[in-house]
């Protein structure tokens, strides 16, 4: 029996869960359940009834789930992966956590959310961000286009002006058609970059050239950062240590999406970006990055480092912390849509590696990527 301090606590408990998106059940010390919050009787397929109460009240917790309870010893509570009987008697895959609603209560708390929504949540995220981004990405392969475009349609038109005036010659069309042959090459690599870019699936890892997907990211950005928005783009790479395993499309993509807030945080005058590379050889502590403390798993390998520069004002001590949450953004209503350093983030977690932020001692911001030697 609960006393009535342990009851008010525990109804008062109940009273905070209804809205959460998270399934809520709450089970006594015999382990049936007393209360379930609408979240977790809509993903059982139970829906709340018409009198506020639940189908799941009373309802013995070994009946819904696939294993028992683990012990609670006192450790804080971790996610794990786990599987609820759905109504229909099919087994829901859920990520779950259990703990007890307070000290010395007996009650326990049992927070859950569908797997495969989640999944399907974490991979629309990273189609909206690539959605949003396209808009940038297609005003700046237009402006690429318009100079090999311009150079072909030229170029034909004055081989059929030679061939009017009869004075077109061998020389002269083997010359044309090698100018009409690097135009179209140009056309069809943007174009290729732009389709790399929006492919989505999994990681296709493979031996690449830093230097070649930086001259990929700019070929899709430069000269409109330049045009349009007053920034030029600087490089200093390591020509040592050029050859990473990754996934090429994805870390265009990291490049792309920091080279955009880079872009964005230094409107409306503008500034200048510079990319670097080095490497971090095991073992050793990486004296461009003083302040940082770096994982065991990448001072234990060595690692390969690239950083995007800008000559912006820095990032604010109350955004730093937040930068890299699903989004956050600093830009005004409409002007973005606070993914892009989320879902750089998570691709350069997917290759095992760290994305960091920090300003620089030159005023400025600096965006890290490290990533383990393979």
């Amino acid at each position: 029996m609960l006393d009535a301090t342990s009851h008010e606590r525990v109804s008062s408990t109940q009273h905070t869960l209804p809205n959460i998106a998270e399934g809520i059940l709450v089970l006594d010390e015999n382990k049936f359940i007393t209360y379930a919050n609408e979240a977790a009787e809509t993903m059982l397929g139970y829906g709340t009834s018409y009198t506020g109460g639940s189908h799941l009240i009373g309802v013995p917790y070994q009946r819904l789930s696939a294993a028992p309870l683990a012990p609670l010893n006192g450790a804080p509570a971790k996610i794990v992966e786990g599987a609820l009987r759905h109504k229909n008697g099919r087994w829901l895959t859920v990520n779950l956590t259990q703990s007890h609603i307070a000290p010395n209560l007996p009650h326990i708390l049992v927070s859950f959310t569908n797997s495969a929504e989640q999944l399907q949540q974490e991979q629309s995220l990273t189609h909206t961000q690539r959605l949003a981004g396209l808009g940038t990405l297609t005003a700046s392969i237009a402006h690429e286009l318009t100079n090999p475009i311009s150079i072909i349609t030229t170029t034909c038109h004055a081989i059929l002006q030679d061939m009017q005036d009869k004075s077109l010659n061998n020389d002269q069309l083997a010359q044309y058609t090698q100018m009409i042959e690097r135009s179209a090459w140009r056309c069809i690599r943007l174009t290729d970059t732009l389709r790399g870019y929006t492919r989505q699936g999994k990681l296709q890892l493979a031996i690449t050239d830093f230097a070649a997907l930086v001259e990929d990211a700019l070929l899709l950005v430069q000269q409109q950062f330049l045009k349009e928005f007053n920034v030029s783009i600087h490089t200093d790479l390591d020509a040592e240590h050029q050859t990473i395993v990754c996934d090429p499309n994805r870390l265009t993509q990291v490049l792309v999406n920091l080279l955009t807030n880079a872009r964005d945080a230094m409107q409306p005058a503008g500034g200048e970006i510079t990319i670097r590379s080095w490497f971090i050889a095991p073992g050793e502590r990486d004296v461009q990055l003083p302040t940082v403390r770096l994982p065991e798993a990448i001072t234990a390998v060595g690692a390969f480092a690239f950083a995007i520069e800008d000559s912006g004002p820095g990032i604010a001590p109350d955004v730093i912390e937040h930068i890299f949450s699903p989004f956050f953004t600093t830009k005004r209503s409409g002007a973005g849509t606070g993914l892009g350093l989320y879902i750089a983030r998570e691709i350069v977690e997917q290759h095992n590696g760290r994305l960091l932020a920090e300003n620089t001692p030159h005023a400025g911001a600096r965006f890290i990527v490290l990533l383990p030697q393979q």
